[in-house]
């Protein structure tokens, strides 16, 4: 019964181990999406202040 105990435990343990690396690795990479998203839209922004100057040269 003991061993059995150990056992069980031990895979619980390697269940709850590898459930918290899957939501770790989620929020990296949501985490990296919305860091990625705000790069995006400052570039966006970026680009939306040189619009007018691009438009003045046409």
């Amino acid at each position: 019964m003991d061993i059995c105990g150990i056992q069980t435990k031990k895979t619980c343990w390697l269940v709850d181990e590898e459930a918290a690396i899957t939501v770790r690795r989620i929020f990296s990479l949501v985490c990296r999406g919305k860091l990625y998203l705000l790069w995006t839209y400052a570039r966006a922004g970026k680009r939306g202040g040189t619009a007018p100057y691009q438009e003045q040269e046409f």
